[in-house]
């Protein structure tokens, strides 16, 4: 709050402008972790706002001119994806979210942008690896008998490459707790099966109902170099199914899809 009000007194004095409301970010919070070469979701509680119109700019070490680094922008949502490219400089960083009048306004706390972790590929595990030493949770029999049902319908991988994580053995246990921090994943991908054209992909998450995928179904959406390994992050509230992810061009063709795999929430598991 002390931080919002300084922030609000600088705007009077040095531009002129009076903010009528601050605005929550939500994500990401202070001292959280995030990796270049991955994409997150900045989020934010903009409902006492009169425009729903907002830039978001981004800067290096604190909130002042000389460290702006980029501005993205958001239209009628409190969200935004950002592709932390890799070149990106390691420390400290902040964000400020501002409606396009300078009418409401909120800065974040300090995160961290770090180097993307080595990932051994014989560990299985989602992204930052929190649940590396924990057994996988006890899977439900619906769940069981779905995988059944896949094997019987003789559904095979399509696509060209091999996506090597996540596989069939893959679930991603999402914990309770703080539901507006989000859950660290990664995808691995055969990068070499590409043409030197493709420099980057399409990555999907796509939750399976009746052997169908739908376009409601895609829990996840985002572009990301051609590296062989993407880093990113999804919503805690997934309920418990069967998921897949699907690499494309990004002209729509289909280059791969995993074996599929469990997203489990203690929330909505069965007992």
């Amino acid at each position: 709050m002390k931080k919002n009000i300084i922030s609000i007194i600088f705007l009077i004095l040095f531009t002129g402008t009076i903010v009528s409301e601050t605005l929550n970010i939500t994500f990401p919070r202070s001292g959280n972790h995030l990796y270049r070469n991955s994409a997150v979701r900045i989020t934010w509680d903009g409902s006492r706002c009169e425009t729903q119109d907002f830039k978001i700019n981004i800067f290096k070490n604190s909130i002042i001119q000389a460290n702006f680094v980029v501005q993205l922008t958001a239209t009628d949502k409190n969200w935004v994806q950002w592709t932390i490219p890799a070149d990106y400089n390691l420390g400290n960083y902040q964000l400020r979210v501002k409606t396009v009048d300078n009418q409401c306004l909120g800065d974040s706390g300090v995160f961290i942008i770090e180097e993307a972790p080595t990932i051994d590929q014989t560990v299985d595990v989602a992204g930052s690896g929190d649940d590396n030493n924990l057994p996988l949770p006890p899977v439900n029999q619906k769940l069981l008998d779905a995988i059944k049902v896949t094997k019987r319908l003789n559904i095979n991988l399509r696509g060209n490459i091999k996506i090597f994580y996540p596989n069939k053995s893959t679930n991603w246990r999402l914990k309770l707790g703080d539901t507006a921090i989000p859950f660290p994943i990664r995808v691995q991908w055969e990068k070499s099966a590409l043409g030197k054209h493709e420099n980057r992909v399409k990555i999907f998450l796509k939750r399976r109902i009746n052997d169908r995928y739908m376009r409601k179904n895609i829990v996840l959406d985002t572009s990301a170099p051609n590296s062989g390994l993407f880093t990113g992050y999804i919503s805690r509230n997934l309920i418990t199914s069967l998921y897949a992810v699907t690499i494309e061009t990004l002209g729509g063709k289909l280059l791969a899809e995993s074996e599929l795999f469990h997203i489990t929430n203690a929330k909505n598991d069965s007992k």
